[in-house]
């Protein structure tokens, strides 16, 4: 993605596209598509898929002309990622079963370049298999935003600590933000504004109502509330927090949860979160 293109030049080429423009058409293709495309094939099943996908797209936005309704009070790339997202939604109510793609955290950099080599299931993904649960509710899913939902109800049904909870959903469920982009950007905020964030990011990626996604997070209000003595019980983890344990949850940051090597630490997480989703019957194959 081109990110000279500062915010306005981003509302004056939209406009211009919408009225016809070929050359302002073309810079918005120029300085987007390899992104689209990255951000298409991290979730499509097959690489001819994320293809078909984003010709679509762009058919849709230049000349279908959905660029117009482009609201310049956000970032382009934000509003051609939901029109992409919509064309995914209707990719994946054709397939069975429901699948929601897992990106590892080395394909982000591929996302963001439309670089080819990929590695893994020639696309470099792995996907969030939700057909094998024996449940009525998983067996009546028929679209993405039904699968986006189910996959955040098992997230935080077995409980877990908050902060490795918080950063497995960003790394797993939205944008797969890699491990340095976490410390880089979210080091540093509190545990209550990164439940938020999550809050806010799940809304726009899943297109769920916030009456469907409210109650998913109510065990992360609630531990937002405690103090980190009440939620904290690994004993090595209490020894490291002892100045916070008077604290409430939702006022500490990521930064007070880190070992020696932050990095590590972000990938612990996963990896327990991911252990405990295994251990129950509804499982989230990663």
């Amino acid at each position: 993605m081109d990110l000279r293109l500062s915010l306005q030049e981003q509302k004056i080429l939209a406009k211009d596209a919408c009225e016809g423009d070929k050359q302002a058409q073309d810079r918005i293709y120029a300085a987007y598509h390899k992104a689209l495309f990255g951000y298409l094939r991290a979730r499509a099943m097959q690489d001819v898929d994320a293809e078909n996908i984003s010709q679509e797209v762009w058919t849709q936005l230049l000349v279908e002309r959905t660029i117009c309704k482009y609201d310049s009070l956000y970032a382009l790339y934000t509003f051609l990622r939901t029109v992409a997202h919509s064309r995914l939604v209707d990719y994946y109510r054709k397939k069975k079963p429901i699948l929601i793609p897992i990106v590892e955290n080395e394909i982000s950099d591929n996302e963001e370049t439309g670089d080819e080599n990929t590695g893994k299931n020639g696309a470099g993904q792995d996907f969030i298999d939700l057909s094998f649960i024996a449940s009525p509710q998983i067996d009546a899913v028929e679209d993405l935003s039904s699968a986006y939902k189910i996959a955040l109800e098992h997230l935080f049904r077995n409980g877990g600590y908050p902060h490795q909870l918080i950063v497995f959903a960003f790394s797993k469920l939205v944008d797969h933000w890699k491990p340095q982009k976490i410390i880089n950007e979210l080091s540093d905020i509190s545990l209550r504004q990164l439940c938020n964030r999550l809050y806010s990011d799940y809304l726009m990626e899943s297109k769920l109502p916030e009456e469907e996604i409210a109650p998913c997070f109510s065990y992360l209000e609630q531990q937002m509330g405690l103090l980190v003595g009440e939620v904290i019980t690994d004993s090595v983890l209490r020894d490291k927090l002892k100045p916070y344990l008077n604290k409430s949850v939702g006022q500490t940051i990521l930064r007070d949860y880190y070992g020696k090597d932050a990095s590590h630490s972000i990938s612990d997480w996963c990896d327990k979160v991911r252990k405990r989703l295994a251990r129950g019957r509804e499982e989230i194959i990663l």
